[in-house]
């Protein structure tokens, strides 16, 4: 990501790491060793992800979104975009879908791309990641939680 005047831009142009722009940070997978980046992407697909702003918008002409949170404004690329609009769901889900959407591309780079996204999203605050299950199990204990209430 690259810091503008109060803005972020957020993802990469393609599903191709080395051409991802590097944040402040870099990018959080590929600091680590292959056999570690492959433990946490396998991990990461068995994960859910919530949006944590619930201010943002879609661009109806580029299909982008921009997020506000914190005072600052995010710009996700495309295939960033595609993700975010998928919160919610299980991450294999999400990258299950953009593979079959972009048949050409290596699925586990895919996998990867958007692992990458996700803990760097998450490590900006504009997304929650947590166990599918978990998650699931507490959506259901939500509602009998407040008519107990």
């Amino acid at each position: 990501m690259t810091a503008q005047e109060g803005t972020e831009a957020i993802g990469a142009a393609g599903f191709d790491l080395e051409q991802a722009p590097a944040g402040p940070q870099g990018s959080c997978l590929r600091m680590l060793p292959q056999k570690l980046q492959d433990v946490l992407v396998r991990a990461m697909l068995n994960m859910r992800c919530d949006r944590a702003s619930d201010i943002w918008y879609e661009d109806q002409t580029t299909h982008t979104v921009t997020v506000l949170r914190g005072g600052r404004q995010w710009f996700l690329n495309p295939t960033a975009s595609t993700i975010w609009m998928r919160c919610g769901e299980r991450v294999s889900t999400i990258a299950s879908e953009l593979a079959a959407q972009h048949p050409s591309d290596d699925s586990k780079q895919i996998e990867v791309y958007v692992a990458d996204f996700l803990l760097e999203a998450s490590s900006w605050g504009l997304l929650t990641l947590a166990d599918a299950e978990e998650a699931k199990h507490a959506a259901k204990a939500a509602p009998a939680e407040k008519k107990g209430s």
